[in-house]
């Protein structure tokens, strides 16, 4: 499966949760009914994260085939747990770090990274090029606009203008080509980002990512 398409499925994999968040505009975070964005949660859930691994389970021989009560209730947990990150990001009087590398991981649809946490979230965000070894800030660190703005025009691959090309998506030129794209509102690179206003931020990200795609989707039906 070529790129493109790996692109297309990221996103089609994560519709309900757009069709919950892009309800928020520009200045109006809490736009979007609770009972839409919690429908949303529980049908496009991250990956819950891997608990840690017992010593010597690599040794251990395969085990039984679970039964099917108890892969409901694993899957039930996973969205219970699913459901406590978004409510609890929404909630947040600040966004940190390891939001906005979750938020990443969920845009690049990367399901193995959001289960390692936020090392496997931050991994995921220096494979991909969205951020660089300097990101070293703790899991706890509150996120500012230049931050994810920087972030978010790398995960969406977005050029800018000129300076931006040759300067690259610095906080200052990725933050102004966010805000002309509408995606973050505008603001000091240097604010604080709430939760809610995080969970916008991806809602708008969604919206343009199915737009960029939508060409591949295209050719993909006319092959067909």
């Amino acid at each position: 499966m070529s790129a493109s398409l790996t692109k297309i499925s990221a996103t089609m994999a994560l519709s309900g949760l757009l069709l919950a968040l892009s309800g928020a505009t520009l200045g109006a975070e809490d736009s979007a009914p609770a009972a839409a964005k919690e429908t949303a949660i529980a049908q496009n859930p991250p990956a819950a994260q891997n608990p840690p691994a017992a010593a010597g389970d690599a040794a251990k021989s395969a085990p039984a085939r679970p039964k099917a009560s108890e892969v409901r209730e694993k899957a039930k947990a996973a969205k219970g747990g699913a459901t406590t990150f978004y409510r609890d990001l929404k909630n947040k009087p600040f966004a940190t770090v390891v939001d906005a590398y979750q938020i990443a991981a969920i845009i690049a649809n990367d399901a193995e990274a959001q289960k390692g946490g936020f090392d496997g979230c931050r991994k995921c965000c220096l494979d991909r090029g969205y951020i660089s070894e300097g990101w070293d800030y703790a899991p706890e660190s509150k996120v500012t606009k230049g931050m994810i703005a920087s972030i978010i025009a790398r995960a969406l691959e977005i050029r800018g203008g000129l300076t931006m090309m040759i300067a690259g998506a610095t906080q200052r030129y990725a933050l102004r080509e966010c805000v002309n794209l509408r995606i973050i509102q505008d603001g000091p690179k240097m604010k604080y980002v709430t939760g809610d206003e995080l969970l916008a931020i991806l809602a708008r990200s969604l919206t343009y990512k199915k737009a960029q795609d939508a060409p591949a989707e295209e050719e993909k039906k006319a092959e067909e």
